[in-house]
């Protein structure tokens, strides 16, 4: 298009009004009725609720640097206000400085207001995308640059953080929460007000989490952390809701690192509530609010308690379980035993008699000798001389002497026996346990030890120390002592 110079050239001059509406035309001829897609960054963003307008800069800006190489004058007017409320429910973002947007724009010119872009269509997927881009960007810097301490397997990420091992109790937490926030009541709210009555140790360490500093805040409170030398079962990095946005600083590169490397369990409680932040891939353990965070410690140490619980149970019925095969070992052992002793003392009582009868038969098998050897030589005395009468009468003496004292040290020998045996027959003689105290159950003419054999009505008899007691079975229990 061609400007016509003939008036500037007849008066020399024009008014500012008369070029700005020569500005206003050529732009009118270029671009009325047109769109188009501008991408930029929002700046100096401000909204007016009385009048539902939104007004701001799109600005351009040299990759990596801050300084800006175009920048327009942008208005979004009322009729299009809805379509920034749209943009922020379907991104999660809030519309505010620093954010990347693609817009439609249309473009207009005004000879007081200058050059201005209107607002009239916002493409929510290309925000989402694109902070979806710099997410796997960031993750994959992690990855390549670990030296394998970071692994993506089967859609996990695998970190040192996640390999800490998680104590059976939390008790002692190492908090990271901003001062004052919702999301730090919320926690304590949950972690001291708890059902089970748990108590629980909670250093809180000061940072910010969201913004330009969060980054740098969040590690220097990590290293804080570590640099204690307190014991902490876990650390608990919490933040409550907010916009998107408002995320940004756990998917960033230095905190995302610190969370993997960190040799302490690192739960998370980040309150976004659409994607996972690279901060809670990196972490042992992620919730999605402050309030679930405690709602795991306190679910965690309980499940612990139960396992105990249900072990001393278990315990405590397998003790009875031993217990009980221990008593019905027991009682079959006594049972063999006394058994075994009647058997015994019968047989010692019969070894004893056949001693006695031999012993007896001995002592009159020697006598009787003796007598026939006296009346042998009392004979041959007679026809002797005196002389040899005395001797042999010396010698009749000596053997006397001897027969009587082997006579005398055989009885001895064998009485000894016979009241070692009789001694053993009183003490394991049933006589003598019934006289102290116990009792001998008798059904059809025989012993019984197992109670198990007596059925509910049959008829017994209890024998005691020079008593016989007849009863009849109620009930028997196995675990528990008989009633009869």
């Amino acid at each position: 298009m061609s400007i016509d110079n003939s008036d500037e050239l007849r008066s020399g001059h024009l008014s500012l009004s008369e070029l700005a509406s020569k500005i206003r035309g050529v732009i009118s001829d270029s671009f009325s009725g047109k769109h188009f897609w501008v991408v930029a960054e929002i700046s100096g963003h401000k909204f007016y609720k009385e009048s539902n307008r939104h007004y701001l800069d799109l600005v351009e800006k040299l990759s990596g640097q801050n300084s800006e190489t175009a920048k327009i004058r942008t208005t979004v007017w009322s009729e299009s206000a809805a379509k920034i409320r749209n943009f922020e429910e379907q991104t999660g973002q809030q519309f505010k400085d620093g954010l990347q947007v693609l817009v439609m724009v249309r473009v207009e010119f005004h000879i007081v207001y200058g050059l201005s872009l209107f607002i009239e269509e916002i493409d929510h997927s290309f925000t989402m995308g694109n902070l979806q881009r710099q997410r796997l960007l960031t993750l994959k810097k992690l990855v390549d640059e670990s030296q394998g301490k970071i692994r993506y397997e089967n859609g996990v990420y695998h970190t040192p953080n996640k390999a800490c091992v998680l104590k059976s109790v939390l008790q002692k937490i190492a908090l990271v929460a901003s001062a004052n926030s919702e999301g730090l009541h919320d926690f304590m709210n949950n972690i001291r007000h708890n059902k089970f009555g748990y108590t629980f140790q909670i250093d809180h360490y000061q940072s910010s989490v969201q913004g330009a500093v969060a980054e740098n805040e969040l590690k220097r409170t990590m290293i804080r952390i570590y640099e204690s030398g307190i014991q902490y079962d876990c650390v608990v990095i919490i933040r409550g809701g907010g916009a998107k946005t408002d995320f940004l600083a756990f998917d960033t590169y230095g905190i995302s690192l610190a969370v993997a490397r960190f040799p302490i369990p690192v739960i998370t409680g980040i309150g976004h509530f659409r994607d996972v932040s690279v901060t809670d891939l990196m972490a042992h353990v992620s919730t999605n609010a402050p309030t679930k965070a405690a709602e795991f410690i306190i679910v965690h140490n309980r499940n612990f308690e139960e396992t105990v619980l249900k072990l001393r149970q278990t315990t405590i019925i397998r003790s009875q379980q031993i217990l009980s095969l221990r008593q019905n070992k027991l009682s079959a052992i006594k049972t063999a035993f006394v058994s075994n002793l009647m058997m015994v003392v019968s047989r010692k009582k019969e070894r004893l008699s056949k001693i006695n009868s031999i012993t007896l038969n001995n002592a009159r098998l020697a006598i009787f000798e003796g007598k026939n050897s006296l009346v042998h030589v009392s004979a041959k005395i007679a026809a002797i001389p005196d002389i040899l009468l005395q001797r042999r009468q010396q010698e009749l003496n000596i053997y006397r002497l001897n027969i009587k004292t082997y006579s005398i040290n055989f009885l001895k020998q064998h009485d000894s026996k016979i009241k070692a045996y009789t001694s053993l027959m009183r003490i394991i003689d049933p006589r003598n346990l019934l006289q102290k105290g116990f009792a001998l159950v008798k059904f059809k003419e025989r012993i019984i030890v197992d109670p198990q054999q007596l059925k509910n009505g049959e008829k017994f008899t209890l024998l005691m120390h020079q008593t016989e007691i007849n009863a009849e079975v109620i009930s028997t229990n196995k675990t528990k002592e008989h009633e009869i």
